[in-house]
């Protein structure tokens, strides 16, 4: 999302380990926009040249951990943009100056010029700064999969060492997308097993489990 207009609301101040402050963003929402009042996680941008000096800390340490897990590919540009976690406050439809109030519904779909407040958190020890992001609002970080890559690696060094007898497991089953193998029954329970039960789905999960 690229904010058209950005201000501070409220000046920085130190709140429960961490320090905030809150923004005032006109923008236009994206036709895929899935953006609420009370999201959380959000990343809010900004170039190289008006980021406080801590922030380079994390361009070093998130191109440093892409090169270590991708040694052949090019880094990605938008891994060298500092950003800083926000939450919005609130989102409701733009009203230029002295319109008559109207309906705060937000129209479904793209293409609504909104104003939202934002939450902007940096830690402790990161410098306070009066710059604003480059406007766009970005989902929070992926999740790791650095201990899943990890125990991939474990699977196939474990196979190579005892090919052709490979020995069977959760995990080569979840590779291959075996269907389970269990212990006391062919397969998994079915709810049509269970169509004289009040929630058959639920009793077929709950035998399954057992």
């Amino acid at each position: 999302m690229i904010f058209e207009n950005v201000e501070t609301a409220t000046d920085w101040e130190r709140v429960r380990g961490a320090k905030m402050r809150t923004l005032r963003a006109v923008a236009t929402l994206a036709d895929s926009h899935t953006l609420k009042a009370d999201d959380t996680g959000h990343y809010l941008l900004y170039s190289a040249d008006d980021a406080p000096a801590k922030a380079y800390e994390r361009i070093d340490s998130q191109v440093e951990a892409f090169r270590a897990t991708n040694p052949q590919a090019r880094v990605p540009d938008t891994l060298h943009r500092l950003g800083f976690r926000g939450k919005i406050v609130s989102l409701e439809p733009y009203k230029e100056p002295g319109e008559p109030p109207e309906d705060a519904t937000l129209a479904t779909g793209g293409g609504q010029r909104v104003v939202m407040v934002v939450a902007e958190r940096i830690r402790v020890n990161d410098e306070e700064h009066a710059a604003f992001p480059l406007g766009r609002l970005t989902p929070g970080a992926p999740v790791t999969t650095k201990q899943l890559e990890a125990a991939l690696v474990r699977v196939a060094v474990e196979a190579e060492g005892s090919f052709p007898n490979v020995a069977a497991t959760g995990t080569l089953d979840l590779i291959e997308r075996r269907p389970p193998r269990l212990k006391t029954r062919e397969s998994l329970p079915q709810e049509t097993e269970f169509s004289h039960a009040e929630l058959p789905t639920v009793e077929a999960v709950l035998r399954g489990g057992s």
